[in-house]
């Protein structure tokens, strides 16, 4: 008789890594599946924010994760020029600081967590196809052996296979695209990130290493087509503002620029009964507030944690499931209304003056800001101390 696993977790990412890791130590058999045969680097700003930094923190992983430097803040500029700079609060629930990380590196050490704590895994390996069975899953993979799992995650990012076999995801569009690159500056960098908002899109700026900066632009994607290509697309954004032409230049021929499109991902659910969906692979607004990665930690500790107290019958982790999902729309609900409000912010420059004037008008204030962006505050909560106390 085939053995059968409690979990199939698809996707080496950090999502599906923690995930697989907290699940396994919880005493589960788990069998992840990461369809490359090495991690590599990807097109991401590769920032952890505060509250991701925090979620380390608290399930015992932020001293593994010592090589990556520490961001103190954000350097925002506006369309005109207008910067603020920004430091993250601390407080009784934060430590106040998020990292650079290098993601190669950091998929791999949470990648190497979950195989230690018994974790099975099947690497460069890809699911081919999977069905519904009477105790679960059979999962076909591309190496022609047969899975059978009681319990499917999907942790196999935005364009993964899951959510399209299970019938939830849905088709976004293409109308925005993210270029991006390393470029190594002449001077050290300062431990802050930044993000430029200009007319037409934004580049976001991460101090990934002592002079290397994670390079992130995002714009419709007929700039690169108006533009004549991504090179030329990217040097047209650099040319608007005077502050990133003058400390980089325009890129050359032997800087390398990848693309993604589309960069949002929607789902009509995170579950069905005997599947869920984490990380990107269950939906993803933007990457305007930098907080995949930590969405991806989130959900992991959180979906591992309802487990653990929800499984009412043995293998039944349906209500684990279901709890989970209230949980997350509960959590995820401000931060997900004040995303698209800035999309729809940044889209009006003399809107963007404003409020950047009026974040200069007060430190407190702009550190309040950087600390809603950072998951230290709630919307509401970061709100209400800018202006009673801002």
């Amino acid at each position: 008789m085939s053995k059968i696993y409690d979990f199939v977790v698809v996707g080496g990412g950090p999502s599906g890594s923690v995930t697989s890791w907290l699940l396994s130590k919880q005493g589960f058999q788990v069998v992840q599946i990461e369809r490359q045969k090495e991690l590599s680097r990807k097109v991401c700003g590769e920032y952890l924010s505060p509250l991701g930094v925090d979620i380390l923190n608290d399930l015992g992983l932020l001293e593994e994760m010592k090589e990556f430097p520490k961001v103190f803040g954000m350097k925002i500029v506006s369309p005109a020029g207008k910067i603020v700079k920004t430091d993250f609060p601390s407080s009784e629930t934060s430590l106040g600081y998020g990292l650079s990380v290098n993601r190669k590196s950091f998929d791999t050490k949470l990648l190497e967590k979950s195989t230690s704590s018994g974790t099975e895994l099947k690497l460069g390996v890809a699911v081919r196809s999977f069905s519904k069975t009477s105790s679960g899953w059979k999962i076909q993979l591309s190496d022609n052996s047969i899975l059978y799992a009681r319990f499917l995650i999907g942790a196999d990012g935005r364009n993964g296979i899951v959510a399209k076999e299970l019938g939830l995801k849905i088709e976004d569009s293409v109308k925005k695209v993210a270029l991006h690159c390393f470029i190594d500056k002449k001077t050290d960098n300062e431990r802050y990130g930044e993000m430029h908002i200009l007319e037409g899109g934004y580049i976001g700026l991460d101090p990934t290493g002592k002079r290397e900066m994670n390079f992130s632009l995002v714009c419709n994607a007929d700039e690169i087509i108006k533009n004549n290509g991504k090179r030329e697309c990217f040097n047209a954004f650099i040319k608007k503002s005077p502050l990133l032409l003058n400390e980089f230049g325009l890129l050359g021929r032997d800087v390398e620029i990848n693309a993604v499109t589309p960069i949002t991902n929607s789902v009509k659910s995170l579950l069905i009964s005997g599947a869920a969906l984490i990380g990107d692979a269950a939906g993803f607004i933007d990457p305007l507030t930098g907080e995949g990665m930590t969405n991806s930690l989130w959900m992991a500790k959180e979906f591992a944690a309802r487990v653990k107290e929800k499984q009412s019958t043995l293998f039944d982790f349906d209500n684990a499931s279901i709890d989970f999902l209230k949980m997350k729309e509960r959590n995820f609900k401000q931060k997900s209304i004040l995303n698209k409000l800035f999309q729809v912010i940044i889209k009006y420059p003399i809107i963007c003056e404003l409020i950047a004037k009026f974040l200069q008008g007060s430190k407190l204030r702009g550190d309040t800001f950087i600390g809603i962006i950072g998951n230290i505050y709630t919307p509401l909560r970061g709100f209400k101390k800018m202006i009673t106390k801002g």
